[in-house]
């Protein structure tokens, strides 16, 4: 019950992230903020895929392509950061 908990943390912690992301990016361009925000988006979702493999391995499959999103789009934050 306890690992199930820190899974929906994370997951609650990744979708707050996800939606300051948008804010700081398309609402205040605040671009530096955007990145910080895609890097806690990214490694909260690393955190819940790590704790899912220790519940389900099956069921941890299902984030392998948020964490791969997440990575692309803080990759993409810090090269939008870099260019202006």
């Amino acid at each position: 019950f306890k690992d199930k908990r820190r899974v929906l943390v994370y997951l609650i912690i990744n979708y707050l992230s996800n939606f300051l992301f948008m804010v700081f990016m398309f609402k205040f361009h605040l671009l530096f903020w955007a990145f910080v925000m895609c890097i806690f988006s990214f490694v909260s979702i690393l955190f819940c895929y790590m704790e899912m493999v220790l519940i389900n391995k099956k069921h941890s499959y299902l984030l392998i392509p948020n964490v791969i999103w997440s990575l692309f789009g803080t990759i993409l934050s810090i090269v939008i950061y870099l260019l202006n």
